[in-house]
């Protein structure tokens, strides 16, 4: 019957050409949260400024800025962190951290 859709076949996850298999990943990595007290910061502007830096930090993956605070998700080392804020202008103290 030649209108009648054949159903795939098995999966095959010992075959390596197979779309389904993958990698294991060499390295975890390792996220963590911080919550940040923020100093220089008055405006709107200065959320943007903030926002805009900690875009560019690699290995930053959320965060939520607010005036005087910002929480981020990352997986760069808070030393990095907390030198590209006092950078832009924005020093910034850890007050909590989880991993």
């Amino acid at each position: 019957m030649s209108g009648i859709p054949q159903p795939p076949a098995p999966c095959n996850l010992s075959n390596p050409a197979h779309p389904a298999t993958f990698s294991p990943p060499t390295h975890h990595t390792i996220m963590s949260q911080l919550d940040l007290q923020l100093e220089n910061m008055h405006c709107g502007a200065c959320v943007r400024r903030v926002t805009m830096a900690l875009n560019a930090i690699p290995g930053t993956h959320a965060h939520q800025v607010g005036i005087g605070s910002a929480t981020v998700t990352t997986s760069t080392p808070p030393e990095q962190i907390q030198q590209t804020l006092a950078a832009a202008g924005y020093p910034a103290t850890i007050t909590s951290q989880t991993p």
